[in-house]
């Protein structure tokens, strides 16, 4: 088996500060107290092995560009992962798309694409290198306004695998990029690339301020210089260097300072940054524990307040911060439920320019799968993009969220997204439901709802969804909104396992790699709160983000499906852990 071995050492900090300020806790109950319009929802990539949306940006002409992937049927590519670059206009109609094989990569992603002065493109992500041992490295694609390749090009210091998650164009007309990096003994440094308008080298910097770090988001300052955010993220040890992090570096790459972020929890990373009106920026982050961080810092770093935002009973993963009228909003994914039977909604929490709460809203398809970066649009709406699927087929999923004064379609019908949901004896499972409007959309239904089960005895429903198996046998539970019912057929089989007391829960390994067609055994572990280690891979569940990358088998085996990159997730007694997995192709003698 790969695994993960860590090395820990101690370096050497000259700029790195601890940062301290107003700190708050805001509470809020995830549902929205403004019902969303979705004014449309479009599905592209579709007839492939599979489509996604990582990213979308709006363009001058009011129209938005898009960034994923595409893993395509074709006979002289099957399986091959393609950057996926996708213009659409304001109602999200298809302009033109792009599809690229880097060289001869097994897979090329794209991240983000971002309008140029110039009127074309700039686009980052990560592709695979081949010299030495195969690794990730970041990718850059300039594109025409019409969407024909100008250059692309690669970027590698040679062992790291490194990934560009974010870019920005610099007053120069050059680019600067940063993302993930990660390493298979698991530690990396964090890195910002910079290259001139041909996409050239300029220069490449590495940043060690921790045993593991690394960036996610990057904006430009008004000095000509940039700003990253990441975490400094220990995989093992004590961890007293974990925290969230900004870096600011000037024109040359230089470093001018590094702020730490230690408030709010462990492990905390900062996923996105954004700037403001007044010469400051909005920094968004997140702990392990899945608390919700906004920070308002001024031009040098230091923080002005912070809020935090309580986790509540769903899954809530921001990845993004953005400005609006009325001051902030952090965008990203909501997900309901245990898997197998979670469902994900797109959600937007809106807060005003102190960090107030001031509408949450959950809207999206009820297929959809993964949820990547979304943005404001022109009316005050917003655009989010993602992946959705249908039984085998997985395609990019764009929607748009109408702005404010937009008019709500009738709901026609409700609908369960499943017409069956099996649990032990003892266990629970929430329920969600979909409204069906007038003009086609969907969208999951969040006003109160009337549940009621046809035999408590063997299944009893609260007025959340929230199904409890009481005993062997099957039942059916009814909901009721509005004079429209939905029915869902409920299985309750004999209890399983009896369940354990509190602890951590964790995979033997962060970060798996495997070649196509292969399987690697992955370990789930528990440890109690007496320090006690515990094998509990049978009782855990296992989901791929991408089944068509790598997949799990009954027993927590990853199969290696195709090559490419994913994540894994592990489940047990409430608690998950996410693993990084890398397939690569097979080895064929020549």
């Amino acid at each position: 088996m790969f695994h993960t071995i860590i090395r820990k050492s101690a370096y050497l900090i000259t700029s790195l500060t601890v940062v301290s300020g107003v700190f708050a806790t805001s509470g809020y109950a995830a549902q929205e107290s403004q019902k969303p319009v979705i004014e449309w929802s479009h599905e592209y990539g579709k007839g492939q092995l599979s489509s996604n949306g990582r990213g979308v940006t709006p363009t001058p002409d009011g129209g938005y560009i898009i960034a994923g992937d595409v893993t395509g049927t074709d006979p002289s590519s099957y399986g091959i992962t393609q950057a996926y670059i996708l213009k659409v206009n304001a109602s999200g109609e298809k302009e033109w798309e792009q599809k690229i094989e880097h060289g001869d990569s097994e897979y090329t992603y794209a991240y983000k694409a971002v309008p140029t002065k110039d009127g074309g493109y700039i686009v980052s992500g990560s592709t695979k290198n081949y010299d030495g041992k195969p690794h990730s490295v970041a990718y850059l694609m300039r594109l025409t306004a019409e969407g024909s390749v100008v250059w692309e090009k690669e970027y590698s210091d040679g062992y790291s695998n490194q990934y560009g998650e974010s870019v920005v164009e610099s007053e120069d007309g050059g680019f600067v990029v940063t993302g993930y990096s990660a390493t298979s003994w698991g530690e990396a440094p964090a890195y910002v690339l910079k290259t001139d308008a041909q996409g050239n080298k300029l220069w490449f910097k590495k940043f060690t301020f921790g045993s593991n770090q690394y960036f996610n988001d990057i904006t430009p300052t008004s000095d000509g210089g940039t700003i990253s955010v990441g975490t400094i993220n220990s995989m093992y040890g004590s961890g007293d260097d974990d925290a969230a992090i900004a870096t600011k570096l000037n024109a040359k790459g230089e470093e001018v300072w590094t702020k730490k972020y230690v408030q709010g929890g462990p492990k905390r990373s900062a996923f996105s940054i954004t700037p403001d009106s007044d010469g400051g920026y909005m920094i968004g982050s997140r702990t392990n524990g899945d608390i919700n961080i906004l920070t308002k810092v001024d031009a040098n770093g230091e923080v002005i307040w912070e809020k935090t935002y309580d986790p509540t009973p769903d899954r809530e993963l921001f990845t993004q911060v953005v400005r609006t009228k009325d001051g902030y909003a952090l965008l990203g994914e909501n997900e309901k439920g245990q898997y197998p039977d979670e469902q994900n909604q797109f959600e937007v929490l809106k807060v005003d320019k102190q960090g107030e709460v001031l509408d949450n809203v959950l809207f999206g398809e009820p297929n959809l799968y993964a949820i990547g970066r979304g943005a404001v649009s022109p009316d005050g709406g917003f655009v989010l993009t993602g992946q959705a699927n249908q039984g085998e087929e997985y395609y990019l999923q764009l929607t748009k969220l109408a702005g404010s004064n937009a008019e709500q379609p009738a709901v026609t019908s409700i609908e369960f997204p499943d017409t069956t949901k099996t649990l032990e004896v003892g266990k629970n499972v929430a329920v969600h439901l979909n409204a069906v409007y007038a003009d086609g959309t969907k969208a999951g239904l969040t006003e109160p709802v009337t549940y009621t089960s046809d035999n408590e005895n063997i299944a009893a429903v609260d007025g959340s969804g929230l199904i409890t198996g009481k005993k062997p046998g099957s039942t059916t539970i009814t909901a009721e909104y509005k004079g429209l019912h939905a029915q869902l057929r409920v299985n309750v089989s004999a209890s399983g396992d009896p369940g354990t007391s509190d602890g951590a829960f964790y995979l033997d390994s962060d970060e798996y790699s495997l070649s196509a067609g292969t399987s690697l055994d992955t370990i789930a572990i528990f440890k109690d709160k007496d320090g006690q280690i515990h094998d509990v891979t049978k009782q855990a569940i296992f989901k791929s983000e991408n089944p068509k990358v790598a997949e799990y088998d009954k027993d927590g085996n990853i199969i290696g499906v195709h090559a490419g990159i994913t994540h894994v997730t592990a489940e047990y007694n409430g608690q998950t852990y996410k693993a990084l997995v890398q397939v690569v192709r097979a080895y064929v003698p020549r």
